[in-house]
């Protein structure tokens, strides 16, 4: 949801997620002069609209330097005292079936004669994680982070020194209803008027093959395409985890080895079916293995619709005899044929499988990426694609951000971009020094030295613009990914009418809850000013003039984003 409010000075501007809501503020250029920055007082309520506290002050890591020299670790500050020094703030602590009211003030003056200027109100209320159409979830990711240090002081969910209710406390963060979400889409097959059809790359969480099984012994028809390519580690993995379930090895009547290929099986998706009847489809990113649910970002998406749901279980019987990459290439061509940015369905969800004949579909992505009014946002989990970078050097007014994992030639990338205010750059990165107020972070849980952070599928355009598009699945944005890969991604156009854009706002703040967190992390790593100009930035600013024209100087990187989130004074 969206909503927003202004005086003849100030503007707030709220976009609502499931579990992020992100407020956005904008200042006329002439209060903006004055401009400390804003405090935020917040109040959270039950679903009856009962006050569940009495208000509380949001918090900060940076104080002033006079004020605290040296910062302790892991203590923030009151914004009433120590204001927000950006136009974007968002709030990562957001409970299901609860609406929460802001109030902003913006701070006006400089250290030492600050003045609370009269609060601008908005209540708001998140999306519900339930949803007729469009069910979206999104893991923590962002687990190597000073919210775990706060929450578990870096002690790993698998340590020894802990309980067993200890570890299943900080599981279920780090999940955030992802796994949840699974097992809830797995338990609809209640009996034997239910199906799932399955074609999933990494099954070896324990949890999920048993939840396979009890479906089956509840009479439902279940059948599981897995990988099972000769002499691949995950193959033993999936094998023995489908085994320890108590369910056959590619018996061909519920488990259907995917080995026949010489691309990779990456799909992650399971089909629900009614009376033989497709209904709805689970997709997305996540893995079904520790490290996809618990570990790097991942997204869960549930689609309601039985047209797409038909579309993928087509394909789903495509996979189930196991054919060679070129003979599914070809027949994945004929049924579902490559689409471009002048003619794809601006009215309904598409889909899109691989392995296919070509790159055309690779050249519509990358179209897609560099054609937008304001924004295109991307992540990019393991390459970046040439197609992509030529869009990327293209001299353009919208604003491209970039997510990509961690790693010295991701690093080279960003540096590469680092001077293009439209191309903002986040490689993965996090706080292992303990650097200044901040606590040092861990990796809770790893699923592979080269996937710590991002594992994401995901694309947005412009989705505060007139015609936003999401494009969400398990493939790479790469050529391999198009044509080698079993993969499969969904294109859904969106709408910016008041109480049409739950799938959009849902999507883009979760982008920015990672893409920040990351991007703050690397400037960090790569900082290499002396030590007295590291230490400013562990403080607040003193006057306007020190940070305010960053954002109102046309053309940069923050111009851009302060106009493309803002409100407006209309």
């Amino acid at each position: 949801m969206r909503t927003g409010i202004h005086n003849d000075k100030f503007s707030v501007h709220a976009i609502a997620g499931t579990h992020v809501i992100t407020l956005a503020f904008d200042a006329k250029e002439n209060a903006a002069k004055k401009l400390m920055g804003f405090a935020i007082f917040r109040t959270k309520f039950d679903s009856d609209g009962a006050p569940l506290n009495e208000g509380e002050w949001m918090t900060g890591y940076k104080p002033f330097e006079k004020d605290v020299p040296e910062p302790p670790k892991g203590v923030k500050y009151l914004m009433n005292l120590y204001p927000w020094q950006s136009f974007v703030w968002a709030d990562f602590a957001i409970e299901p079936n609860r609406s929460y009211e802001y109030k902003v003030y913006p701070v006006t003056g400089k250290y030492g004669k600050m003045k609370l200027e009269n609060e601008l109100v908005i209540p708001v209320t998140p999306e519900k994680t339930n949803d007729k159409k469009h069910e979206v979830f999104f893991n923590r990711g962002a687990s190597a982070s000073q919210a775990y240090a706060e929450h578990f002081d870096n002690i790993k969910p698998n340590d020894e020194s802990l309980s067993a209710s200890e570890k299943a406390k900080r599981m279920k963060w780090l999940s955030r209803g992802l796994f949840e979400a699974v097992k809830d889409f797995i338990e609809q097959a209640k009996d034997s008027t239910y199906g799932l059809r399955a074609a999933i790359y990494e099954l070896d969480y324990p949890e999920i093959p048993r939840l396979f099984k009890a479906a089956v012994d509840r009479g439902a028809d279940i059948k599981i395409i897995y990988e099972a390519r000769e002499e691949e580690n995950q193959t033993k993995q999936n094998q023995d985890a489908l085994t320890k379930a108590g369910l056959e090895i590619n018996d061909k009547a519920i488990t259907f080895a995917r080995k026949g290929t010489n691309g990779i099986p990456h799909n992650k998706f399971i089909i629900l079916l009614k009376n033989d009847e497709p209904e709805m489809v689970w997709t997305g990113s996540t893995n079904l293995s520790e490290g996809g649910i618990y570990g790097h970002s991942n997204v869960g998406h549930c689609i309601k619709d039985t047209t797409v749901a038909k579309e993928y279980l087509e394909y789903w019987k495509l996979l189930k005899n196991d054919p060679d990459k070129g003979t599914l290439a070809e027949k994945v061509s004929k049924r579902w044929p490559d689409i471009s940015i002048n003619d794809y369905p601006k009215d309904r969800m598409s889909v899109v499988f691989s392995p296919r004949k070509g790159l055309k579909m690779l050249d519509f992505y990358a179209d897609i990426f560099g054609s937008s009014e304001s924004m295109s946002l991307i992540t990019l989990p393991f390459n970046l694609d040439k197609k992509f970078v030529a869009k990327m050097k293209e001299d353009v007014s919208a604003v491209r951000y970039v997510i990509l994992n961690s790693g010295k030639p991701k690093e080279a990338i960003a540096e590469e971009f680092k001077l293009d205010a439209d191309v903002i750059i986040a490689p993965g990165s996090k706080m292992d020094d303990g650097w200044g107020q901040w606590l040092e972070e861990i990796y809770p849980i790893k699923n592979g030295s080269n996937v710590l952070y991002i594992h994401d599928k995901f694309l947005l355009k412009d989705p505060l613009g007139p015609e936003p598009l999401v494009i969400t699945g398990s493939a790479n944005f790469s050529e391999n990914s198009t044509n080698a890969n079993d993969e499969n991604m969904v294109i859904i156009p969106c709408s910016n009418e008041v109480g049409k854009t739950r799938v959009q706002d849902i999507y883009l703040g979760e982008y920015f809850r990672l893409f920040d967190h990351l991007y703050y992390r690397y400037l960090h790593k790569i900082n290499s000013e002396t030590d007295e100009l590291k230490k400013k930035k562990r403080f607040l600013k003193e006057t306007p003039e020190e940070w305010v024209p960053f954002y109102y100087t046309e053309g940069t990187n923050r111009y851009k984003r302060r106009n493309n989130f803002s409100y407006g004074f209309e």
